[in-house]
């Protein structure tokens, strides 16, 4: 992933987290595929998408659509409430670009300190 986009993405969705490289492996893993479901956020992921215009890169499309990836960061914000780290990747699917984060929460079970981490099954 280029620099200048892995900053977006740490300065909007992942804003507060530590970016955690094996998330951002496996959200590309997931991302490259081009899946057409709804996205948005649950617990654990976020995907957002936006469309290409003319023959933006993928890169280029992520920096036009900042302000909606700040946007999305206040909405996940409430579902990634305590997140510890988080890895996103991106693709060009057709004529939009599929944005994908997976974050990691820390939780509490009978006294220890577990890791709930996001497993997509496809």
């Amino acid at each position: 992933m280029a620099t200048a986009t892995r900053n977006i993405l740490l300065q909007s969705v992942a804003k507060g987290n530590t970016w955690d490289c094996t998330l951002e492996s496996k959200a590309a893993a997931v991302i490259k595929q081009c899946l057409t479901d709804n996205g948005g956020v649950t617990d654990g992921t976020l995907k957002v998408s936006f469309p290409v215009t003319g023959t933006a890169t993928p890169e280029a499309t992520i920096q036009q659509f900042q302000a909606a990836l700040q946007l999305a960061s206040s909405n996940s914000n409430n579902k990634a409430v305590g997140a510890e780290s988080m890895g996103c990747s991106y693709a060009k699917c057709e004529q939009r670009v599929d944005v994908l984060c997976l974050y990691r929460t820390p939780f509490f079970l009978f006294g220890f300190i577990c890791h709930l981490e996001t497993k997509l099954m496809i």
